[in-house]
């Protein structure tokens, strides 16, 4: 009856793995040894690269045990998916991360207004080197190139120098002082060609026949005389308003007076 115990109880050993041993007295007082376990490396790569966004882990886990390994959080990475695996006695997971792709947006603003000039946009991944070209907008000095490397979407703001300074006057008043004193000018002249000896009554009204000048030398011209000019002295006004790109007057009273302050 001993010996069949003995023998029995050493098959149910084989059974279950070995585990099972029979005491010299015949009696099994517990398994010998539990299952055997391993070391399980986990890595965590950046799957263009292959190379290591976060440091590798272990775990140790029972040789032939079927397991669910999870990844971790890595900044600036998505999510890979759970891996399910039968455990070996050398098993090696590797979780591939794809990286985030983020907007940076560049603004180029005038130095001296703060206007927007310009806007770009770039789309790149986490961890790339982004390269920034140079750029170049009339009226302006060149902006240098940069190279940047990207960590989410961000704005950079460049402020552009402008190259020379601007000829425009600061405000109406220094123009019409510039345009009141070359018209002046440009009414005299008229007046000078305009005026011959002799010339009909009933063409002066036209603004492109002579006036007839009933003044004589050195004597101021009368008011009904210099209505007559003022077709010539808005002609001139105008002509010299055009070349600083000012808009044409619409009315000849202001030629009309200039008329008056150079004749006398």
């Amino acid at each position: 009856m001993k010996n069949w115990r003995v023998v029995g109880l050493t098959a149910l050993s084989l059974v279950l793995g070995g585990g099972a041993l029979a005491s010299s007295s015949g009696l099994v007082p517990e398994f010998a040894s539990k299952k055997k376990k391993t070391e399980v490396k986990i890595r965590y790569v950046d799957i263009r690269t292959n190379k290591a966004i976060q440091p590798q882990t272990e775990k140790l886990v029972p040789i032939g045990a079927h397991e669910l390994f999870k990844p971790v959080v890595a900044t600036g990475y998505q999510m890979p998916k759970a891996i399910e695996k039968t455990v070996g006695q050398k098993t090696v997971i590797t979780f591939k991360y794809l990286p985030e792709t983020y907007t940076i947006k560049v603004r180029y603003l005038d130095d001296i207004t703060g206007n927007e000039v310009k806007v770009r946009e770039y789309r790149s991944t986490y961890g790339a080197k982004l390269i920034l070209p140079t750029y170049q907008q009339q009226g302006y000095h060149q902006n240098p190139g940069d190279t940047i490397t990207v960590k989410g979407s961000e704005t950079i703001t460049y402020r552009l120098h402008r190259a020379e300074t601007s000829t425009a006057m600061s405000s109406q008043s220094s123009v019409a002082s510039q345009v009141s004193e070359s018209a002046s000018q440009s009414v005299a002249s008229s007046v000078t060609s305009a005026t011959p000896s002799s010339v009909s009554a009933s063409s002066a009204s036209q603004a492109t026949t002579p006036v007839t000048v009933t003044n004589g030398p050195n004597q101021l011209l009368a008011d009904a005389t210099l209505a007559k000019l003022q077709p010539y002295a808005l002609a001139a006004l105008n002509d010299y308003r055009a070349r600083y790109g000012v808009a044409p007057a619409q009315t000849s009273e202001m030629a009309l007076n200039l008329a008056k302050q150079e004749s006398r």
